[in-house]
């Protein structure tokens, strides 16, 4: 008989302790609510847990990436697989082509800047120019220039100096 009162006393001490866990659970999650009033002034009841950051969209990362690539177009943009040669009349042709390492931004009216060396490293020229054609993401837009160049260069290089999108 002892051992009856006994289960039915553990039996009972577990329920109450279930019971208050519940009910300290409860209360926990609804103690800290709030309430909006929208333009309408109808209540609407918002949780403390709904104030969790959601995933985004593809959409939205998308989006946020294109906004990243157009502010950082200099990372995207670079000129490659540049030739130049000295033309008659004292300028010379240079050609190339644009690379739009870029996933999402398409760029156009690229601005770019000829710097000519001398032997010893030294810009002894420059030219801008802006190439009006559009560079899809992933691709290399061949340009052909025609360019003032001073007397004496040994090199050249092109940089992307500005962009539109």
């Amino acid at each position: 008989m002892n051992m009856k009162k006994i289960l039915i006393i553990l039996g009972a001490v577990i329920g109450v302790i279930v019971l208050a866990w519940a009910v300290f659970i409860i209360i926990e999650n609804y103690n800290d609510t709030s309430y909006d009033y929208d333009n309408s002034s109808s209540e609407r009841y918002s949780s403390p847990r709904s104030n969790y950051s959601r995933p985004k969209t593809e959409a939205e990362l998308r989006q946020e990436l294109l906004q990243q690539e157009q502010e950082n177009y200099t990372n995207y943009l670079s000129a490659n697989d540049l030739t130049a040669r000295p033309t008659l009349w004292g300028g010379a042709v240079v050609k190339g082509c644009i690379k739009n390492s870029a996933t999402q931004a398409v760029f156009k009216d690229v601005r770019v800047q000829i710097q000519y060396y001398s032997k010893t490293g030294t810009v002894t020229g420059s030219h801008n120019e802006v190439i009006y054609e559009y560079f899809k993401p992933n691709t290399c837009t061949y340009f052909r220039i025609e360019a003032p160049a001073p007397s004496k260069w040994e090199s050249f290089n092109v940089i992307v100096t500005d962009t539109s999108y």
